[in-house]
């Protein structure tokens, strides 16, 4: 398959096999999906899914990666009122489509087509941006804070679910 031009409407070659995982794993078992499955899907050669990734762990890795990053919230300032702050995150995160398609695509880490290794990610890389979010240096949590970072990510996945 040619290179498309660098002029066309065509998103380059990782943002499609980003999105056919996605697709694909809305559609069956994360376990039957095949680096086959994913560049005829996303119209790429073989050659080009393993310039990028070493294989469809890496592959799926990028893509939870990719998109617990790009999941915005916004903390309270320290006069702001929480409860006011979490609507709004809520509100934002159910009328952007932008975001909701981020919400579904989490949704589908925790529901039937995904694996214990996808879901593990997923508590992996959200901890880890939680972490980034409020400037905690993960080698340095005192166990009440450890504790309940693993809670909250918990309930997240939960909510997921």
């Amino acid at each position: 398959m040619p290179r498309p031009p660098h002029n066309c409407d065509t998103p380059p070659a990782k943002e499609r096999m980003h999105d056919a995982f996605w697709q694909l794993l809305k559609e069956r078992d994360y376990s039957t999906i095949t680096v086959t499955d994913i560049v005829r899907r996303a119209g790429v050669n073989r050659n080009s899914f393993y310039y990028h990734f070493s294989g469809l762990p890496e592959l799926a890795d990028s893509s939870i990666l990719q998109l617990v990053e790009s999941t915005k919230i916004s903390l309270p300032g320290p006069d702001a009122d929480p409860n006011s702050t979490w609507r709004e995150n809520v509100t934002h995160m159910l009328s952007s489509p932008a975001q909701r398609e981020r919400l579904d695509r989490l949704a589908l880490l925790a529901g039937p087509h995904s694996s214990s290794e996808l879901l593990e990610s997923l508590r992996d890389f959200t901890r880890l941006t939680v972490l980034s979010f409020l400037q905690l240096d993960a080698n340095n949590l005192d166990l009440d804070t450890d504790l309940l970072l693993d809670f909250a990510v918990g309930g997240m996945l939960a909510i997921l679910r």
